[in-house]
């Protein structure tokens, strides 16, 4: 199975199972009972996927929680427009 033919169930198992056992209990609890049970199955019946795939997922991840724009602008807050001269 591709990334691309994962549901949005199993591609948060993927990504929670990649985390780790600590930080995927953190994120769980932030989630209603019903999304961790579907999730749960979804991570306990997960078969058959390739590192590439987590690292697709967490790439796709990655984009839709952070797209570029937000990032430009974030940057942009954070960086001064003209940079101060530096002394050393």
């Amino acid at each position: 199975m591709t990334e691309a033919q994962l549901t949005g169930v199993q591609r948060a198992a993927v990504l929670l199972l990649s985390l780790g056992e600590l930080d995927a209990a953190e994120v769980l609890r932030h989630m209603e009972p019903k999304e961790v049970q579907k999730i749960g199955i979804a991570m306990a019946t997960m078969t058959d996927i390739t590192r590439e795939q987590v690292e697709r997922v967490m790439d796709q991840f990655g984009q839709e929680l952070l797209p570029l724009p937000l990032i430009r602008r974030v940057q942009g807050a954070a960086l001064p427009a003209h940079p101060k001269p530096s002394l050393h």
